[in-house]
């Protein structure tokens, strides 16, 4: 069989060396701009040199800045220093500091000069305590702040000095207790029937469905549900105590008042025999 040889055209082939040329350009000059933003990005007068902190308490200024230098220690990827002024990891550091230090709050990180940047914090402040999945089984007690954030271990004597609360797991810190406005909500609706009816609260347990379990040092425990609005809960205790059960007994002679069930009360004496 005969073969036909075909001669590609001198036009074809200037064409193709055209484009190999203008690719080997193009890499050349992204090569080129690449090494000259790695070069701009390790000039001295844009490296963070000075890290100042503000608004620490418990967590040391030391401790703040040296989490902050491990972060912008090194490269990204060998090439781009993470010190550059318009390079370092803000958000990466930020994260990291409130993962470490659960006792943060917030974190803000803003550039001050060209080779300092400022790093300001908000730390929790206790509002009560977490003691435990319930409290048969009550252990070491851990700080929750005002929105409901388990966030560190207490010292022994802080049992004495906040509520405690139990219900729930997890190990990892902080975690949420209770969402925010639900954990404020309880908190100042127990504080004003107790101190309108002259109540010490002791525990306050919190079920898996969201029922809650306040009991006092008289022994007396108020159950409700942990989603009913303050001034509805407030109102619904308020009927409750209209009960004839009432006239006869106050709250110390009851060993549980349940409000779960809408308009239906349900109550427990400590003394049935004393029943009228």
């Amino acid at each position: 069989m005969a073969r036909v040889i075909v001669v590609e055209s001198k036009l074809r082939v200037r064409r193709r060396k055209r484009r190999l040329v203008f690719v080997l350009l193009g890499v050349g000059a992204v090569g080129i701009f690449v090494a000259i933003l790695c070069g701009l990005s390790w000039l001295p007068f844009l490296r963070i040199e000075t890290i100042t902190v503000e608004g620490e308490k418990t967590v040391s200024q030391e401790t703040i800045e040296r989490t902050a230098r491990e972060r912008i220690s090194g490269g990204y990827l060998h090439v781009f220093a993470k010190s550059n002024i318009f390079l370092y990891p803000r958000r990466s550091i930020e994260q990291d500091l409130i993962a470490r230090y659960p006792t943060l709050a917030t974190v803000q990180i803003k550039a001050s000069t060209f080779k300092s940047i400022a790093i300001s914090v908000a730390e929790r402040s206790p509002a009560a305590l977490w003691c435990g999945a319930s409290v048969a089984s009550s252990s070491a007690c851990y700080l929750i702040d005002k929105d409901g954030v388990i966030y560190a271990p207490a010292v022994v004597y802080s049992s004495d000095v906040y509520q405690r609360y139990f219900g729930g797991t997890g190990d990892t810190l902080p975690r949420q207790f209770l969402p925010a406005e639900t954990f404020r909500s309880l908190s100042a609706l127990l504080a004003t029937i107790a101190k309108n009816h002259g109540l010490t609260l002791d525990t306050i347990f919190i079920d898996e469905v969201g029922d809650v379990y306040a009991t006092c040092t008289n022994g007396f425990t108020l159950i409700f549900a942990s989603h009913e609005q303050t001034g509805e809960m407030l109102n619904h205790f308020t009927l409750a105590l209209s009960a004839d059960v009432f006239k006869t007994h106050g709250l110390a002679d009851l060993e549980y008042l349940d409000l779960r069930f809408g308009t239906k009360l349900f109550y427990k004496l400590k003394n049935p025999e004393a029943l009228p």
